[in-house]
């Protein structure tokens, strides 16, 4: 798996039900940081299928809360796990012959990701 996230604990204040509150979890400021390089996703190699759906109770939010706070055409950012594992975006899956690539861009992602995040 390549993903370039960050680590979000699975509690109620991280994932809870969209139509029962108007609160944004902290991890969406993370996500709207990362957001800034939009329409670079084909350069920087970013997947743009839709985040998967979670069996975990709390998980289940998860899509959810990112296409209200997020967006449908942008939801893609919260792919990942609620296990309290991360959050953030995956990148395409490449052949083993592009890996230096693959490190190169996902090094730049998350160089501009942590700048971004630090100003």
């Amino acid at each position: 798996m390549n993903h370039d996230e960050i680590p979000v604990e699975e509690t109620k204040e991280n994932y809870f039900d969209p139509k029962n509150s108007e609160a944004v979890p902290g991890w969406f400021r993370h996500l709207d940081t990362l957001q800034k390089d939009q329409g670079e996703e084909e350069r920087l190699l970013v997947s743009l299928r839709a985040p998967g759906h979670s069996k975990r109770e709390l998980g289940r939010w998860k899509i959810l809360l990112a296409e209200r706070d997020l967006g449908t055409k942008l939801a893609y950012l919260a792919k990942g796990h609620t296990d309290g594992w991360a959050i953030g975006l995956k990148m395409k899956t490449l052949p083993r012959e592009r890996l230096e690539e693959l490190a190169a861009t996902t090094a730049e992602i998350l160089t501009s990701w942590c700048e971004a995040e630090t100003n």
